[in-house]
């Protein structure tokens, strides 16, 4: 039995094949995010314990980074990489209970930085 296609249809299947049709604006996964954007992720998701004055609930009293871990410098986020790549995409277990909401997107976005080299 032969199916037939229409040209739309073909047209359908090709720019779905290619990530065509999407026009957000946003990196497509198969593209390595930059350090700009692991920044921004470790911002929203990480500095709220991580940072010389964490904001969290459970640590902002504390008036240090928890487990001394200051994600707020960009140095610390680049020599700490492997860490970060360690406990964001392969073990989940940050951030702790994902407490901040961190979501598989943004750990996706992560590891396709560390495994193009995790530039600065």
């Amino acid at each position: 039995m032969r199916l037939s296609t229409t040209p739309a249809l073909a047209a359908a299947v090709i720019l779905a094949g290619c990530g065509g049709g999407s026009d957000s604006g946003s990196k497509s996964s198969s593209e390595a995010a930059d350090f700009a954007e692991v920044k921004q992720i470790v911002e929203r998701r990480c500095q709220a314990c991580h940072s010389q004055k964490p904001t969290h609930e459970d640590y902002k009293d504390l008036g240090l980074p928890v487990a001394s871990l200051d994600l707020s410098d960009d140095n610390n986020i680049l020599t700490l990489k492997r860490v970060i790549y360690q406990r964001v995409v392969e073990v989940k277990d940050m951030p702790a209970q994902n407490a901040t909401g961190m979501t598989q997107e943004e750990r996706d976005r992560i590891a396709s930085w560390y495994d193009a080299g995790a530039k600065p």
